[in-house]
């Protein structure tokens, strides 16, 4: 079994659900460009954009005082 496969199918309780993106090559290039000045690993680069997306989908979603 390929290690990518193993680590894909293999239960984790933080993460239970992983999956797969198929992305524009100019995209995965700009994640591991971002991981490796960062020092930081493009699974933490994703995450990180996906959660800044989110924070700010719901404070626009949030009403104005």
């Amino acid at each position: 079994m390929a290690l990518s496969h193993y680590t894909m199918s293999t239960p984790n309780t933080m993460h239970p659900k992983p999956f797969q993106v198929r992305m524009k090559a100019e995209t995965h290039r700009w994640i591991h460009d971002q991981a490796k000045a960062q020092e930081r690993s493009a699974n933490w680069i994703i995450n990180r954009v996906l959660e800044e997306a989110r924070e700010r989908q719901l404070a626009a979603q949030r009403p104005q005082s």
